[in-house]
């Protein structure tokens, strides 16, 4: 029980009476959260592995504040709450009147009156507002160094900054405690848990530094023997360097070979800062063939989607909702804007009382459908055709959604399954060899004769009732047994639910809890007042970051053991946390006990260590990691291997590649940036009011919009590039023109009209030209016609049409650090 609910100090309390002990002040409470009982002892704060800084060890000062114990900030004013004296409770000894301290004489002829009774100011007391704000006033502006000792980390509402120098980020793990009892009786007296909360796929801001990558090669990761930790920024290399000390188990391990590093006069490794798992409390090993299923390297993932077309679903809108939405959902799978499209690969089937498989191959004119009927036995009538490539198939499924709700438009059957449909997408994971994730559109109970049907099972007399627990529990293992199969194979369900009335979700959510998915309820669903909220989830689920087929463990320090685990997951045995899915939105809650009393002038720590495959299959795509004043190097290198100066691309003239030649031997540096890489704004959405120039946009033409239109500059030349949609009204204000096809592309500058439109684009054509030496020549290039290649050539961060042009920037940082891992190894 917290100072702040102890009864009796609200205020300052009574003073003692006659005979009566004073009274004990929370910081003298044994027990709560001053000084401790002698038969155990807490120590300062010294930063852990992963969680922070926890310790053992007796603890000095004054007593911690509930808030900073929880990672909040320290007191800034008094413990107690303001508002006055509490009354004392109990009998209590009242002097005669009159006497000093007794109540008041009541007045000749006139009535006691008794002083104001003080209420309490609910401004003064503490609140999670308040404490926010300070917390973010206090932490928000300075960056949180992992490795401070004795100092919380920020709020988990507080905007801040990390730098991880030796200890995980609190956006990956955080501690309950960041002292650590040295001996459970402590821990108990303290009434606060120790646990940890892991989220090991966290989104990392922007400003923060990005995971570092290691690779050790075909040895893998290096680890303790003892307890299989992993390499990190608190082992202790001794014997000249040919041996390491584990933090977490203190075992002595040999260094291997290939890993040995003479150490300074320091006991320092003398290649410490080329070590980032030496430095950093987070960071990503490339798994070898040893880590994978059945010894071999995974596939990418896929994803299928399950929908339910029955009365209720056709009705209710949901079925014409996904049908125009589902590609635009599609635009957002990781790398899908990529030439060849994103690795992974999707599916589509429906279902009522039977299952509907759909062939959506790339070269059918039109999508084919197969219909399973057997659902006591189901199989998975087609393999190929079923996943494929969004980017490849995209026109056979634009002409199957087109078609989708005509086909079940009519009578439609008013029950409808579910374990089958679960299965189906199971087998047809199972059957490519992949991992992924199944997305179910359900709209009710799977009331149908089929596995796994459910009844209603509702009964308002025992709501609010001892028995209303069994309503709260599923009515069987026949879900849950699904979806532990589906771990097994690395598949998770994310399950949207459109009930009208009651869908038994206590069966139902286990499909998801149970596999990492996560369970989307819209109770009385309606496509207008929820449609836009379902596929704004849906765009959030394919796009965020994920971990697939997912083992986790968390490793601590001897004397200390984690016993209870809590999350959206299945365990098989004591240690192993499986996840079918992990993404950024998921954390694991970790309870930890004592083995053993720990020792007071040893540091306890904690390691979680995830092992997962990514979208792209086989292992995380590596990093170049450069120093900040070099960072743009790889791409200008990129852009003067594409240059006209060194390539020589057909419709360039011998005498034009020569005069280029010389003419860049003697720009200056802002013209040589320019050149290499040119400025690039759009003009089709300028504000008429504003001044200067547009915001400069990346020269790639993947976010190039077919109604917009685009200026782009080198210091030689200016090359407007318009796109086949743009509007009428910007062609005749601007052009002259009444459609694209009738702009004429030689002439020499834009037409001068009168109109706020044509001022403000030749405003902006005119700004780019004044901060140039040389007169730009004006090109206009229409989209998709021969004209466009002068605006291509100029998108330096993409690849050309010809082998001329070079690679794209993604592709060129890859090349490199494939050469720099051949160069190292």
């Amino acid at each position: 029980m917290s100072h702040a609910q102890h009864p009796g100090m609200l205020g300052q309390p009574p003073p003692p009476t006659a005979g009566q002990a004073p009274p004990m002040s929370h910081a003298q409470h044994p027990g709560m959260f001053g000084q401790p009982p002698s038969s155990g002892q807490v120590m300062p704060p010294r930063p852990g592995m992963l969680a922070g800084p926890p310790s053992s060890g007796q603890m000095y000062g004054p007593p911690m504040h509930p808030t900073a114990m929880h990672g909040g900030p320290p007191p800034t004013g008094p413990p107690f709450m303001s508002g006055g004296p509490a009354p004392p409770r109990g009998p209590q000894m009242v002097p005669p009147p009159g006497s000093p301290g007794g109540p008041m004489s009541a007045p000749p002829g006139g009535m006691v009156q008794q002083p104001p009774r003080t209420r309490i100011d609910p401004e003064q007391m503490p609140n999670p507002v308040a404490m926010m704000r300070l917390d973010q006033e206090q932490r928000g502006s300075a960056p949180y160094h992992t490795s401070s000792r004795g100092i919380p980390p920020p709020l988990v509402t507080t905007n801040f900054t990390v730098v991880d120098d030796g200890i995980s980020s609190p956006r990956f793990i955080r501690a309950t405690l960041y002292n650590v009892p040295a001996t459970k009786d402590l821990l108990n007296s303290c009434r606060i848990p120790l646990g940890l909360v892991v989220q090991p796929m966290a989104t990392i801001p922007e400003q923060e530094n990005t995971i570092h990558l290691v690779d050790h090669g075909a040895g893998g990761p290096l680890r303790c023997n003892r307890c299989k930790t992993y390499m990190n920024p608190f082992v202790r290399f001794v014997d000249g360097g040919r041996q390491y000390l584990c933090p977490i188990c203190q075992c002595s391990n040999e260094v291997p070979p290939e890993y040995f590093c003479h150490l300074d006069h320091k006991g320092m490794r003398t290649d410490l800062m080329s070590r980032p798992e030496l430095i950093f409390g987070t960071v990503e090993y490339r798994a070898t063939v040893e880590y994978c299923k059945d010894g071999r390297l995974p596939k990418a993932p896929a994803y299928i989607f399950l929908i339910d077309v029955s009365a209720a679903s056709t009705n209710s809108g949901l079925l014409p909702l996904l049908s125009q939405n589902i590609l635009t959902v599609l635009d957002h799978l990781p790398d899908s804007s990529q030439e060849e499209g994103s690795p992974i690969l999707v599916g589509l089937a429906t279902y009522d009382k039977v299952l509907h498989f759909y062939n959506l191959k790339p070269t059918l004119a039109q999508p084919g459908m197969m219909v399973v009927t057997d659902t006591a036995d189901m199989f998975v009538p087609m393999v190929d055709g079923f996943l494929v490539n969004v980017k490849e198939a995209r026109g056979v499924m634009e002409s199957l959604l087109s078609q989708l709700p005509g086909m079940f438009s009519g009578a439609r059957p008013s029950e409808v399954i579910l374990e089958p449909a679960v299965r189906a997408g199971l087998e047809a994971l199972k059957a490519a060899g992949r991992n992924g994730r199944l997305f179910l559109f359900h709209t009710g109970l799977p009331s149908a004769q089929a596995p796994g049907q459910l009844k209603n099972r509702l009964d308002s007399k025992l709501l609010g009732t001892d028995k209303e627990k069994s309503l709260l529990q599923p009515v069987n293992s026949s879900y849950k047994k699904l979806a532990e199969e589906c771990v097994k194979h690395g598949v998770a369900v994310e399950l949207f639910l459109t009930p009208p009335t009651y869908c038994d979700v206590a069966t139902l959510g286990g499909l998801c809890s149970t596999t990492g998915g996560q369970l989307h309820l819209f109770t009385n669903y309606q496509t207008a007042a929820d449609g836009s909220r379902l596929i704004s989830e849906l765009i959030n689920c394919v796009s965020r970051q994920t971990g697939f087929d997912a083992v986790m463990r968390v490793r601590a320090s001897t004397g200390l053991r984690p016993t209870g685990f809590y999350g959206a997951f299945f365990m098989q045995n004591t240690t192993d946390i499986e996840l079918a899915n992990i993404d950024s939105d998921k954390a694991i809650a970790v309870e930890i006990k004592h083995d053993d009393k720990l020792k007071e002038d040893e540091n306890p720590f904690f390691q979680a260590a995830l092992l997962y495959t990514t979208y792209r299959g086989q292992s995380p795509a590596g990093q170049l990691i450069l120093p900040e004043s070099l960072k743009l190097l790889p791409m200008y290198t990129n852009c003067i291997l594409k240059s006209d100066c060194l390539l020589s691309p057909p419709i360039l003239p011998l005498d034009e590649k020569c005069w280029l030649m010389y003419s860049v031997l003697s720009l200056s540096l802002e013209q040589s940036g320019a050149f290499f890489y040119p400025r690039m704004i759009s003009l089709h959405d300028v504000d008429i009011e504003e001044k200067g120039l547009p915001p400069v946009l990346r020269c790639t033409g993947q976010k190039l919009q077919d109604t917009g239109v685009y200026a782009i500059e080198n210091g030689f030349q200016l090359v407007v590039w318009v796109g086949q949609q743009v509007s009428h009204d910007f062609m005749s204000q601007v052009f002259g023109a009444p459609s694209v096809a009738q702009i004429n592309t030689d002439m020499p500058s834009l037409p001068a009209l009168d109109n706020p439109l044509s001022f403000r684009v030749r405003g902006i054509c005119a700004h780019l030209q004044a901060t140039r030496q040389l007169q730009l020549k004006l090109r206009v290039a229409i989209q998709r016609d021969k004209t466009e290649v002068f605006f291509r050539r100029m998108l330096k961060e993409d690849k050309g049409a010809g082998q001329w042009e070079g690679t794209n920037y993604v592709d060129f940082l890859c090349q490199i650090h494939r050469d720099i891992k051949e160069l190292l190894n």
